[in-house]
């Protein structure tokens, strides 16, 4: 069984390299203002959308050296794609999993939902809750969602108004 389970990760990690393999090639920013790493977490989203697996977005550190941002792009673009708001559990931070839901269901009070884990150490869930919410601002262009931000920090309000004024 553990040598069958090997055998399909060397395989799905093959088919990652043979289908989005040339994007590391891609300059670290093109022209368009989009990252290599996006790039490649879109195109890992996609092959992982047609086999239905979004555990396929694990497979990236080990082919791709990603520090999270490839990983963060890959589950959020299969759980967008598939409707699969469980697959927003994948996702790392508070703020990450409450954002893929937000996204998912196009619902931004999937923000105040979310709780504490580990990283809540690092930031207050206040603060987690409320960088998700100016995201989904920001995203739609919907500054009355600004004022849902309590939380201080960052000057996250500000620079919420100041994004979505366009």
């Amino acid at each position: 069984m553990v040598a069958r389970n090997n055998i399909l990760v060397l395989q799905f990690g093959k088919l990652l390299t043979d289908r989005c393999g040339y994007l590391t090639n891609e300059p670290v920013i093109d022209e368009s203002g989009w990252s290599r790493e996006t790039k490649i977490g879109n195109c890992t989203s996609n092959v992982a959308v047609e086999f239905r697996k979004a555990n396929l977005c694990n497979l990236l550190s080990g082919f791709f050296n990603d520090t999270g941002v490839m990983f963060g792009e890959c589950i959020l673009n299969y759980a967008i794609t598939t409707g699969d708001v469980l697959a927003c559990e994948l996702a790392g931070m508070p703020k990450s999993r409450g954002f893929c839901k937000a996204k998912v269901t196009n619902d931004w009070t999937k923000c105040r939902e979310i709780t504490c884990d580990i990283s809540c150490t690092m930031e207050s869930l206040e603060t987690q809750q409320d960088l998700c919410i100016q995201w989904v601002a920001i995203e739609k262009g919907n500054m009355s969602l600004c004022n849902e931000i309590k939380s201080d920090a960052y000057n996250m309000k500000e620079i919420c108004i100041n994004m979505t004024l366009n």
